[in-house]
């Protein structure tokens, strides 16, 4: 499943070699022992995790520094640096942004991880100081320098003025590696980040031409899948992707409403209800929130209620039951007949179980119906 967020990879790099032995002898001092470059490297790791739990950050943060000025093995010195530099971003910026060009300086490869660690790092650390004209600038040199898509795309989350510019780039440079590559975002992912970015700027109409665009792609790519659904795993990844899209039509929606075309909001809201389906009543309910949001910025209270009556039914949220409270203070009604309401629906709605027969410890048989109307405990066994 696509996901927009940052992931750090470390590889390690293993050197080869032959330990030279020396067999000390009688009467004489033991001579130094060489040791093998993959033995230097596995106590590299060993000290390095033995620092990675240190509880206290501030003893691993000057450990980690040692560290790596003894120089160890590429891969350690990567790791450490990679956990080190978000330590440092709020108490001590300054000393974030030196170890940030450290690294930058000692991994030039445009793939390497770390790069993005501190190029993220040094943006939050710029923060901290309230420097965004330096954040800017960080940006317009990161545009011209890297070729990462992963990276590019990571940096356009963190700077706000270069955010589509360092979209663009990602995405020519993503086009012009194969689709398999490990690491790197799905083009179709880079298109979305850049239609969230364009509406960003106030231009929704523009926006929503490549949101469109990546919906109907998922949306192919789900029909696909239906057509393969009688197998259990194609099943399992249907469910997913019908839950990512609908996620995905909550935030184009949302951010409809926040430009005030609401019948385009709710008509993302109804879209996302297809891929729902009647079973999941987690989202169901969530999805009646955002729609009481809506009406809410369209000043509806009597439909902003209901939303949340139907949401109430489904799940039994204390924040929703306040907010209902309000409205129906608000506009004359009695919470109390909501409430009932909400009961209602959610009686009407239940989905009755089905019919079974069991054998208990003791031998007696149990059914459904010599339980019924009886408190009965439930304790079910999902053997692995």
């Amino acid at each position: 499943m696509p996901r927009i967020r940052l992931i750090v990879t470390v590889s390690a790099i293993l050197a080869g070699g032959v330990a030279a032995v020396t067999v000390p002898q009688p009467g004489l001092s033991t001579p130094n022992v060489d040791v093998s470059a993959s033995q230097k490297l596995s106590e590299a790791q060993k000290r390095l995790s033995e620092i990675m739990g240190e509880r206290e950050y501030e003893a691993r943060a000057g450990r980690l520094e040692q560290f790596i000025r003894e120089k160890p093995d590429p891969a350690s010195l990567l790791r450490a640096y990679s956990s080190l530099l978000p330590l440092w971003v709020s108490s001590k910026p300054e000393k974030a942004i030196t170890l940030a060009d450290e690294a930058l300086a000692r991994f030039p490869d445009p793939m390497a991880s770390v790069r993005e660690i501190a190029y993220v790092a040094k943006i939050q650390a710029l923060r901290t100081q309230k420097n965004e004209a330096a954040i800017h600038e960080l940006g317009l040199n990161i545009l011209k320098i890297e070729t990462n898509p992963h990276l590019l795309s990571t940096i356009a989350q963190h700077d706000r003025k270069n955010n589509l510019k360092l979209l663009e780039k990602a995405m020519a440079e993503r086009a012009r590696i194969p689709a398999s590559a490990a690491g790197q975002p799905v083009m179709m992912e880079l298109r979305w980040q850049y239609a969230l970015g364009v509406a960003g700027t106030g231009r929704m109409d523009e926006a929503l031409r490549p949101a469109s665009q990546v919906l109907d792609a998922y949306e192919k790519e789900i029909a696909g899948l239906e057509a393969r659904a009688a197998e259990d795993r194609i099943q399992t990844t249907l469910f997913g992707m019908h839950v990512f899209v609908a996620q995905k039509y909550w935030t184009i929606s949302n951010l409809c409403g926040n430009a005030g075309q609401f019948d385009k909001a709710l008509e993302f809201l109804k879209i996302s209800e297809s891929h729902l389906g009647g079973n999941r009543a987690e989202l169901r309910a969530w999805v009646e929130q955002l729609r009481a949001a809506i009406f809410a910025k369209m000043g509806k209270p009597d439909l902003e209620l209901d939303c949340y009556m139907k949401a109430f039914a489904v799940r039994m949220d204390s924040k929703v039951r306040d907010r209902i409270v309000e409205l129906a203070a608000g506009i004359g009604k009695k919470p109390e007949e909501i409430f009932l309401r909400a009961r209602q629906i959610r009686k009407e709605s239940a989905v009755r179980i089905t019919a079974f027969t069991l054998r208990t410890f003791e031998g007696s048989v149990v059914t459904l119906d010599s339980i019924k109307s009886k408190a009965t405990l439930l304790n079910f066994f999902f053997p692995t």
